[in-house]
Formats: C-alpha cells, sequence, structure tokens
C-alpha cells in the first residue's frame, strides 16, 4: 500500500505539468474538421457565420453555388450574414456568374471583385479569424474546416493578391 501511495504522490506532482504540456500541443496545432454530403456543406457554411471580427473573404462560384446548394438557400444564408453584420470581400470568376446576381453593396456589406480571366475555383473557400472554411461542389459533395492561424494567414496572403489583381465591381 505504501509503494502504491508513493507511486500517487509521483503521478499527482507531475499531473499539472503533463495537463500543461497537453494544453499547449491542443493550442499551437491545427484543427481540422471533415463533412459529408449537402447537409455538411451547409453546416460549414453557417459556421462562416460566427466570425468574431464580423469580415469574411471568399473565392467562390456563383453557378457551383446553385447548382449545389440552391438558389432559395443561399439567399436565405446571405440574409443571416447581413442581419449578423458581416462584411463579405468575394473574388468570383466573371465566367461562371449566374443572373449576375449579388453585387458589390455597402447596403449588403459585399465588396465583389471580378477574377482575372483564366482563374479557376473549382471548390468554394472562406476565411474567417484563424480559420479557413473549404466548401466542395455538387462534384465533390465536402465542407472542411481548418482552424490554423498559420494556414489561414497564408490562405489571407493568396487571398490578397488574387484581390490585387481581380476586377472591381461597381457597386449598386
Amino acid at each position: 500500500l505504501r509503494m502504491i501511495e508513493e507511486k500517487e504522490q509521483h503521478v499527482r506532482a507531475v499531473l499539472p505539468a503533463l495537463q500543461a504540456i497537453f494544453t499547449q500541443a491542443q493550442e499551437t496545432h491545427p484543427t481540422v474538421r471533415y463533412y459529408f454530403g449537402v447537409a455538411g456543406v451547409k453546416q460549414v457554411y453557417e459556421e462562416t457565420l460566427s466570425t468574431k471580427t464580423k469580415t469574411l473573404h471568399a473565392v467562390l462560384s456563383m453557378h457551383d453555388l446553385y447548382a449545389f446548394l440552391g438558389k432559395r438557400w443561399m439567399e436565405s444564408y446571405v440574409k443571416k450574414r447581413i442581419e449578423k453584420g458581416i462584411t463579405l470581400y468575394v473574388i468570383r470568376p466573371l465566367e461562371k456568374e449566374v443572373e449576375f446576381a449579388w453585387p458589390s453593396s455597402k447596403e449588403e456589406k459585399r465588396f465583389l471583385r471580378y477574377a482575372p480571366k483564366g482563374f479557376s475555383f473549382p471548390l468554394n473557400m472562406y476565411l474567417a479569424d484563424e480559420t479557413v472554411y473549404i466548401l466542395g461542389t455538387k462534384k465533390e459533395p465536402f465542407g472542411m474546416i481548418i482552424s490554423s492561424p498559420d494556414f489561414c494567414a497564408m490562405m489571407k496572403s493568396f487571398f490578397d493578391i488574387t484581390w490585387e489583381v481581380s476586377i472591381p465591381k461597381k457597386q449598386e
């Protein structure tokens, strides 16, 4: 019994250090969550609305959004984004526009630019806070959330470069 008590004391002595290592490991490693199908993609979209900074940066295709999630669902998502006061900076390929919907609008907190001809976006991507949201299409129905400050910063740099070479769309 004495040996067991001594071992217990040793474990109790090192337990705070082990907990600190575990906590630090959780704080410094990226997390990845993966979702399947239409329901999973919709869940990822809903999570983009929880941004603390109230700013989203996105690269997306209107054609793919309409074909996969439908116009009605996307309109409800946009309405929620506007109601939550979230500003969207979005780059879209002009070749995949549908009805020229959702132009730049101060009222709707949307700033649109069209990617240079030849830029291809086979997936949709949103950036917010320290998180990258990757959203599949009808062809590849999945959603992925990557929480990583470094990965998000890298993707934001790619977004910023693409934003600079993209064509501004007049606000309406």
